[in-house]
């Protein structure tokens, strides 16, 4: 058998790991005797040796098409991406190959989507996130790539009219029931398996003189994340000061690509001008130790997202200290997980007066204007009946970029008393995380997908799509920081 690995790119992140944690365990699970890697962009030498050494003696063959990558990121015109992605499709999904493909359902390249959509022969689509899920700004770019309609997006995300040989799969069980309730089709829960890596101390301690070095502080608390805004990064900085005032806050990886950049430049900039701890990327240059080294090195570990299938970072903080966001969304997969936060907070309340109110409201109702300007048309009369938000003492991850920073620009004594004061939750001291107590191994995790996959596939169609896209869409408006919109310097 071969397995055709399939994504935009083999960046750092949580794509990556699920497939640098998963594919050896499906190589023994299934007697893969060739493992085919394609993606829009080479990854880096390193991790690309050592993935070859995992899966040995199984063959490892490359396959680096730009086509396959991010249409931001994509030079030459729609009709010209089509021809080289069906090109590189046809190589990868010949005889006896499965074809992984992981993401599509992102929807940063809808042509990817319904070519693979139309592929034939057994293809199993790993759903980690999904278009409508805070990412409406990418609607425009749908189009330039003849996405017509809301149906059309739906249907090359779902492979609608695929045949028999699609399989669903996806990381958060509330996903996947919704899905099965309104498309009629299979969609299966697969929670992310973790497979926590031996630290010596010899490891943790240079990890540990890695963060002296790059922060100059002793104390470190690790959100281990690239620079996207959902994962909400200021909420970290601000949790870190209000509780452990004399570390500072440290992100694993850069912005993520070019429609981050400008939210990340600006996060880091305004942070190194007013001197907050923060160090961000430093596993960006690939010079830095492992992150499993630098999760053992940490005090703490903080993952403050928005918005999460069910992110890696929960179940690798196991036995560590973590201060945690609980996203919406997440209760089904939680309970099916085993999965209890010790320490976790659903939002935190600003106290009046520590941002501008009235700048911030004017930002918002600008916002969502220019929101309604790219949404597809079908949804204009749902987005009408978004109800005004109050800002009397709203959820930090509620406000804008520029609203955010405003608070943290307080002095930090008031803020962490107003703060404590406001949330209680943050005022418990924070204790280890336990592990999730039915979360799979790899190898429990390989021989369920195959189990999945053995099952027959129900055809999909999604009818009532507004209707459906309701919920997420009201997410969505309730978050600036997700609306794209990269916030003057203040």
């Amino acid at each position: 058998m071969t397995l055709a690995v399939l994504h935009y790119h083999f960046r750092p992140g949580g794509v990556r790991r699920v497939i640098e944690n998963g594919l050896p365990a499906l190589v023994a699970e299934g007697c893969v005797s060739r493992v085919v890697m394609a993606a829009g962009e080479a990854p880096d030498a390193e991790w690309r040796r050592k993935l070859e050494a995992t899966l040995h003696p199984c063959g490892v063959e490359w396959l680096i098409e730009p086509s396959l990558g991010y249409w931001s990121e994509q030079s030459l015109p729609a009709s010209a991406v089509r021809t080289a992605v069906r090109a590189a499709l046809q190589r990868i999904t010949t005889g006896d190959s499965v074809l992984w493909a992981h993401n599509l359902s992102v929807g940063r390249n809808m042509i990817l989507a319904q070519e693979v959509a139309a592929t034939a022969g057994p293809v199993w689509l790993h759903h980690h996130d999904w278009w409508w899920d805070g990412r409406w700004e990418r609607w425009p770019e749908m189009e330039g790539q003849g996405i017509g309609s809301l149906s059309d997006a739906m249907a090359a995300t779902l492979s609608e009219g695929g045949g028999g040989g699609v399989r669903h799969f996806c990381i958060n069980a509330d996903d996947a029931r919704r899905l099965r309730e309104w498309t009629g089709g299979a969609f299966h829960f697969l929670p992310n398996s973790v497979s926590p890596e031996p630290v010596t101390l010899v490891d943790a301690e240079a990890a540990r003189e890695f963060l002296r070095r790059v922060t100059g502080r002793e104390s470190w608390w690790l959100y281990p994340c690239r620079g996207l805004r959902r994962k909400n990064i200021a909420e970290a900085l601000l949790v870190q000061r209000c509780l452990a005032p004399d570390a500072v806050t440290v992100t694993t990886g850069g912005a993520s690509s070019a429609a981050e950049r400008e939210y990340f430049a600006t996060l880091t900039s305004v942070a190194e001008r007013h001197g907050w701890p923060l160090r961000a990327g430093v596993c960006a240059d690939g010079s830095s130790p492992p992150v499993s080294h630098l999760l053992a090195a940490a005090d703490a570990v903080v993952v403050t997202s928005l918005r999460e299938g069910f992110g890696l970072p929960y179940g690798e903080a196991a036995g560590r200290l973590l201060a945690a966001r609980i996203p919406s969304g997440l209760d089904e997969t939680l309970q099916a997980t085993g999965f209890t936060f010790r320490n976790g907070w659903k939002e935190l309340r600003v106290p009046p007066g520590a941002f501008d109110s009235g700048a911030e409201t004017a930002r918002t109702a600008a916002g969502r204007l220019r929101l309604l300007e790219f949404l597809p048309a079908e949804l204009h009369q749902v987005a009408a009946h978004w109800p005004a938000e109050g800002l009397e003492s709203p959820d930090f991850g509620a406000l804008s970029l520029t609203a955010q920073l405003e608070v943290l620009s307080q002095p930090v004594t008031e803020l962490r008393r107003d703060f404590l004061a406001r949330n209680p939750a943050l005022r418990v001291p924070l204790s280890p995380q336990p592990p999730a107590s039915k979360m799979m191994s790899p190898q429990e995790w390989a021989r369920a997908l195959f189990n999945a996959a053995r099952q027959p596939a129900a055809t999909v169609k999604m009818d009532r799509i507004e209707q459906f896209l309701a919920p997420a869409l009201d997410h969505w408006q309730r978050h600036p920081l997700l609306w794209g919109s990269p916030p003057p310097l203040p």
